[in-house]
């Protein structure tokens, strides 16, 4: 099965697909633990309550969504790895590079 899968170009398919989904999790993980600190920040800018950072019980739950979207990453590019090791032996960036020697003018 490793050998069919390497030949075909799916392992190389399922790997980039891993990265794209590792890539678009983690950027949404940081941007929605960012944003609404930010939006807090901006808020206690404008209204000159500069007391401090006073994050509510609900806040600090509204984090946990982009906490695991980061674990979602980094299980993403963990699998990317170890499929990659699997059928080519080699890591993510060279098995991508595979597909170029399979033959395929549209790739």
């Amino acid at each position: 099965m490793r050998e069919i899968l390497a030949r075909t170009g799916v392992g190389a398919i399922s790997i980039a697909v891993l990265l794209v989904w590792a890539m678009d999790l983690g950027f949404r993980g940081v941007w929605d633990s960012v944003w609404p600190i930010a939006t807090k920040l901006g808020t206690m800018v404008v209204t000159g309550d500069i007391s401090g950072l006073n994050l509510t019980r609900g806040d600090k739950l509204t984090l946990l969504i982009p906490a695991s979207y980061l674990i979602e990453a980094a299980l993403s590019l963990l699998l990317g790895f170890l499929l990659s090791r699997y059928l080519y032996g080699c890591g993510l960036s060279r098995s991508i590079r595979k597909i170029e020697n399979l033959g395929y003018k549209d790739a």
